[in-house]
C-alpha cells in the first residue's frame, strides 16, 4: 500500500512539474532505462552495506553481486549532459527501495551455486526506505529535481509481485544462510 501511495505521489509530483507540457507524448517518448546499481558508480564510501559481500573472489561468484551504482553516479551523469545529448524525456530506474540484506540461491547447474543479491531492486525489503547501497532520500530529491530542470521525467520500477523475504530470520530459516557464501555452499552439499 505504501509503494503504490509513493508511485501515485512521484506521478502527481511528475504532472506538478511539467502539467501538461507541450510537446510531450508518452507513445512518442524517449524513455532510458537503468539498472542503478549498475550504471555509475558515484559513491565509493557507500558500496558495503547490510553486511552484504560484493567480492567472492571469483569473477561468476560476483556476477550478481551489488556492484556500487548509486544515485550520486546517476547525478553526475545529468550533470554531465548526459541524457541532454541522447534526447532522453524519461529517465526510469530500477527500484531504489531497501532490498533484502542477504542474498538468495542463484539458479545454475546445481541449487545455491552462486549469490545472488537483490542489486537489481527486485528484492524490496521495506518500500519506505531508501537502499543504503543507492544513496540517501536527500540524494534522490537532488537526482529528481536535476533532472526535472532538464524536463526530464523520472519513473521508478514498481515491483510488488516478488518481494523479497519478510526478514533475515526468514532467509536464514529458508536455508539462505547469512552473508558467508562459502559457509551456505558447504552446508548445502552436504
Amino acid at each position: 500500500m505504501k509503494k503504490a501511495l509513493f508511485i501515485l505521489l512521484l506521478m502527481a509530483y511528475n504532472s506538478l512539474c511539467f502539467g501538461q507540457q507541450a510537446g510531450f507524448s508518452w507513445p512518442s517518448a524517449t524513455v532510458y532505462f537503468l539498472i542503478t546499481d549498475r550504471f555509475v558508480n558515484g559513491d565509493t564510501a557507500n558500496d558495503q552495506n547490510y553486511g552484504r559481500i560484493n567480492d567472492y573472489g571469483d569473477g561468476r561468484l560476483n556476477a550478481a553481486t551489488f556492484h556500487g551504482g548509486d544515485l550520486k553516479g546517476i547525478l553526475q551523469k545529468v550533470e554531465e549532459g548526459y541524457f541532454d545529448a541522447l534526447g532522453v524525456d524519461v529517465v526510469w530506474m530500477t527500484d531504489v527501495y531497501e532490498q533484502i540484506h542477504g542474498w538468495q540461491p542463484g539458479s545454475g547447474g546445481a541449487v545455491n551455486d552462486f549469490p545472488h543479491y537483490g542489486y537489481h531492486g527486485y528484492y524490496p525489503l521495506d518500500y519506505t526506505q531508501m537502499d543504503k547501497n543507492y544513496g540517501t532520500i536527500a540524494e534522490m530529491r537532488q537526482l529528481v529535481d536535476a533532472l526535472h530542470s532538464r524536463g526530464i521525467r523520472v519513473m521508478l520500477g514498481a515491483n510488488i509481485n516478488d518481494p523479497g523475504y519478510p526478514t533475515l530470520l526468514d532467509a536464514v530459516q529458508y536455508g539462505f544462510c547469512s552473508h558467508r557464501w562459502h559457509d551456505c555452499r558447504a552446508s548445502s552439499s552436504s
